[in-house]
């Protein structure tokens, strides 16, 4: 059993109460809710391997919330979260919001999320990580309190109903809790279908200059390309060209001008060998890996890694798109491969990928997936057609989500 770390509970609740404070002075309606609500009624106590402290927050009152984003209280910072549910399920853009430590204490630094929460006719929406969810607001019409440790915090008046409604039999402690798949307020697909879609891409900072691949950035992006093709086949790592890459690629002969990116994928078996070798792109290449904790694919596993150059994140700091190569894990599940793409499920027939073909491009040659037409012809309807507008959030007929 993991040891309880008490100096991070004395981190949760002094963050919690001096957030508390804040959003009182600042006119904020406010509640602790989620695990943090569950903790406080079962327990007395944040949950005992809680990492992070959850409040609610009327949407309303989000606008007074990020005016005090730059001094929420003194080292910590505001970050607002993009709405990644793929629907149009709240009215705004902002799922939530991190409060952060200005110079973070090390990479699982505890968080502080405040959740606002939308009034829709009879419920409450929300949008909790890429899921949308609801409650009925009869929950949230009046707000009792509650004393934790001879503190008084603010919570929905009938706590009890609304934890039985999240959590079902939320007097028994669960050993695993998913939010993505176990909460009772996730709304389901069906209900879904009837609500528009929206992309998945978000950019809290969009940048000044667009770049496009070609002459000298041209140039920068196929040295990036061969030098990671290097290392993996150095190291018998199974690859292939992939997403945009290989579609520009077989379309025009050359990387889509318009893209900032390149694209391959490696199975999902050789996931952690491939992190393994990290120092082998150093000191030309940064590999920044993203894990995925949903469920959807390998829970933990790693669901993209992006190599960068340092020197053009100073291009990136001064407001202009970076170049950089994206690595797709791909993971074989019953016959097909799925993976994690624009915050989009997706997945295809296997055989795609377990027997690959080669291409030719810049005098190298490279792997590819098998049926090559037919996988283009699947994934981008109508491939030999340029589409500077397609969103691979929406648009890409593989994505299962």
């Amino acid at each position: 059993m993991p040891k309880i770390d008490r100096s991070r509970d004395s981190r949760l609740f002094k963050r919690l109460v001096r957030a508390g404070r804040v959003l009182d002075k600042a006119g904020v309606a406010w509640w602790v809710d989620s695990g943090t609500l569950l903790g406080f009624v079962r327990e007395g106590n944040l949950l005992p391997y809680a990492h992070n402290v959850n409040i609610s927050i009327n949407a309303a009152d989000l606008s007074k919330v990020l005016s005090r984003k730059n001094w929420f209280f003194p080292g910590y910072r505001l970050r607002p979260v993009g709405d990644i549910s793929g629907r149009e399920w709240i009215a705004g853009t902002i799922a939530f919001v991190q409060v952060l430590p200005v110079f973070k204490a090390g990479r699982r630094d505890p968080l502080l999320i405040l959740t606002p929460k939308f009034h829709a006719g009879e419920t409450m929406r929300w949008v909790d990580d890429r899921t949308c969810k609801a409650a009925p607001a009869l929950h949230f019409r009046s707000i009792g309190r509650i004393t934790v440790q001879e503190r008084s915090f603010p919570v929905p008046a009938s706590a009890p109903g609304y934890l039985a409604f999240r959590y079902g039999e939320w007097k028994t402690p669960r050993v695993e809790w998913d939010t993505n798949h176990d909460d009772g307020a996730k709304v389901g697909q069906d209900e879904l279908s009837y609500v528009k879609r929206r992309t998945r891409w978000t950019q809290p900072k969009p940048v000044k200059i667009k770049m496009k691949l070609v002459g000298r950035h041209l140039l920068k992006a196929r040295r990036l390309l061969a030098d990671t093709i290097g290392i993996l086949e150095r190291n018998n790592i199974r690859y292939w060209l992939d997403e945009g890459t290989l579609l520009g690629i077989a379309r025009g002969g050359e990387i889509i001008p318009w893209d900032h990116d390149m694209d391959i994928s490696i199975h999902g078996d050789d996931s952690e060998r491939f992190l393994s070798l990290r120092n082998q792109f150093r000191p030309k290449y940064r590999v920044r890996p993203h894990r995925d904790w949903s469920g959807r694919i390998p829970k933990g596993g790693l669901r993209v890694c992006r190599i960068k150059m340092p020197m053009e994140k100073i291009r990136y700091l001064l407001g202009t798109e970076e170049i950089k190569l994206d690595i797709f894990f791909k993971y074989r599940v019953d016959g097909c491969y799925e993976w994690i793409d624009s915050f989009t499920h997706k997945r295809v027939d296997c055989h795609y990928y377990d027997a690959l073909g080669t291409l030719t491009y810049a005098g190298r040659t490279y792997k590819i997936p098998s049926d090559l037409d037919a996988y283009l012809e699947g994934r981008y309807p109508n491939w030999r057609v340029p589409d500077p507008n397609y969103d691979s959030s929406l648009d890409d007929p593989a994505g299962i989500d």
